[in-house]
């Protein structure tokens, strides 16, 4: 028998703060008062640990990691001084199936496990330290260090059953109940503070919505590692403390980034330069706060997406900049008839129109600057010069007085060419 942990001084007020009811009361004719408290006291420093990794973005919490923290050092506590097989408590199954239902991956919930197993074992050993005669201590050290083992061991092979079943069990469930709670918000732009802990996110932050698409419907192989790789680039580039991935049933995918502070101006511009899993397009929302910010930036940017979805190459949209390309695109039919007036005389389809179209766009994006033309297309100015002039001479129409109308429909013109088909 381990007869210094019954023996552990300790805070008996820890009791009234158990979060673990019936698994104190089941330690109590086991290991006594003082043991008992120790063993909840135990739980709230690791728990304290874990709130403070998970803050560093270190680990993921569901919010039910407490209770299971104070079930499990008692179970093991009950097992060294008694000697009876190790279980896994109810309070930890209970866990598990909250991080399964959360979306967690089984390689985060083992690093909480394994992380709140070095907080126990360091408290057990400074316990041991101070309650084991010096002679013994070594060899108590080994023994309880193996016990704590064999109870990771077995938590671990019950708990890892538990989340490969629950996860199987609830999987689809899980996704249809996001999407619908991400609906709510779109269609409301409110949420229940219940919501939070189904999605993962904190409404009150800033959030940047995307809408990844294949342009293969048919060949999507579903959610990738490239995907999950993208999503996580996006994320540091951001500065975000969380993404939300909701899978859509046209095989679309939106993604959430929530940070707490908006993202500088730089990084949203830097979107573009960050790799797309192969064979996708993506539209970026903008970046906007509280529960009515991730509304409308998800809106901005389902809406991008809509207006590209007829575009062939991979590419970046964003809603900063082809926001009101997107909205011209509402109306698709419309948005055609447009450009094929405006641009009469340089609407064809072939190279040559499509070079007029692209040089004479950003010759009055940069407000006639032939220099600056020059430089975005990689071209020397008098080729920009040459070009503007034959654009010009070409239209039926002539650029003055309408110069709006004309760089809106080159603009739909340049980035949605099968207007013009």
């Amino acid at each position: 028998m381990t007869d210094w942990v019954v023996t552990i001084g300790s805070d008996e007020g820890a009791l009234e703060r158990s979060q673990a009811p019936r698994a104190r009361d089941a330690a109590l004719d086991d290991l006594g008062v003082a043991a008992t408290a120790w063993g909840i006291q135990a739980a709230e420093q690791v728990h304290t640990d874990l709130l403070t990794a998970q803050g560093r973005g270190e680990v993921a919490l569901t919010g039910h990691e407490r209770a299971a923290l104070e079930a499990s050092v008692l179970t093991m506590l009950t097992g060294l001084v008694t000697g009876r097989p190790f279980d896994a408590p109810d309070e930890a199954v209970s866990q598990v199936r909250w991080a399964a239902r959360q979306g967690i991956a089984l390689d985060g919930l083992l690093r909480v496990i394994w992380r709140s197993h070095s907080g126990v074992q360091a408290a057990l050993i400074e316990a041991m330290t101070a309650g084991v005669p010096a002679e013994r201590l070594a060899e108590e050290v080994r023994r309880v260090s193996a016990g704590l083992m064999d109870f990771v061991a077995v938590l671990i092979d019950a708990l890892s059953r538990v989340f490969e079943q629950e996860s199987a069990a609830w999987g689809r469930h899980r996704s249809a109940t996001i999407r619908r709670a991400v609906d709510e918000i779109v269609e409301s732009g409110r949420a229940s503070p219940s919501v939070e802990e189904l999605l993962g996110v904190r409404l009150h932050r800033h959030h940047t919505a995307a809408v990844l698409w294949p342009l293969d419907v048919a060949s999507y192989p579903g959610w990738s590692s490239d995907s999950a790789r993208w999503t996580e680039a996006v994320k540091e580039s951001l500065r975000a403390g969380s993404a939300l991935v909701v899978p859509r049933t046209d095989g679309s995918t939106d993604v959430v980034w929530s940070s707490s502070a908006a993202p500088a101006p730089e990084a949203l511009r830097a979107l573009p330069s960050i790799p797309l899993p192969e064979g996708f397009s993506c539209a970026f929302g903008f970046d906007a706060p509280d529960a009515t910010g991730f509304r409308h930036t998800l809106l901005a940017a389902r809406g991008l997406a809509r207006a590209a979805a007829g575009t062939v190459q991979p590419r970046v949209w964003l809603a900063d900049e082809h926001g009101a390309l997107a909205l011209m695109m509402q109306d698709p039919d419309g948005a055609a008839t447009f450009v094929h007036r405006t641009l009469a005389g340089i609407e064809g389809t072939g190279a040559r129109d499509v070079m007029l179209r692209e040089t004479l766009l950003a010759f009055l994006e940069h407000q006639g600057s032939r220099s600056a033309a020059a430089e975005q297309l990689h071209i020397a100015a008098t080729t920009v010069a040459y070009r503007v002039r034959q654009a010009e001479s070409n239209l039926k129409q002539p650029i003055v007085g309408r110069r709006t109308s004309v760089m809106a429909a080159l603009a739909l013109a340049v980035h949605f060419p099968h207007l013009l088909a």
